[in-house]
């Protein structure tokens, strides 16, 4: 009795230091998206929440809830960043995408007048 007792109080404890690092974790993230999905799991996960009340909650639905709790028990909290989009790669060369961005820059802070022009 003792023995089990003492198990169940471990496993609680354990539970709130990964609780508590978790929410360090959360308060530190930058990113709002990722904050979000964050948010979901600690209701969920840590504070036993139903994962379709915390994403009405959030102004989600119940799939979008899943796919990020799934992918939270696959890959931790990684698992609830924006992966790398893959595609394709772009014709520009930094140097051209440098000075179109200049150009726009310069012709924005000229004001109206310089789009004006015919």
């Amino acid at each position: 009795m003792f023995i089990a007792r003492l198990v169940t109080l471990s496993s609680v404890y354990s539970l709130s230091l990964v609780k508590a690092s978790f929410e360090k974790i959360y308060r530190s993230e930058q990113d709002v998206k990722t904050k979000e999905r964050m948010l979901l799991v600690l209701n969920v996960v840590y504070h036993g929440m139903v994962a379709a009340h915390v994403a009405t909650d959030l102004h989600r639905n119940r799939p979008w809830a899943c796919v990020w709790l799934k992918r939270y028990a696959e890959e931790g909290v990684g698992g609830l960043k924006n992966k790398p989009k893959t595609g394709r790669p772009s014709e520009l060369t930094e140097e051209t995408a440098c000075k179109i961005k200049t150009m726009l820059k310069e012709s924005n802070m000229a004001g109206p007048q310089s789009r004006l022009k015919r």
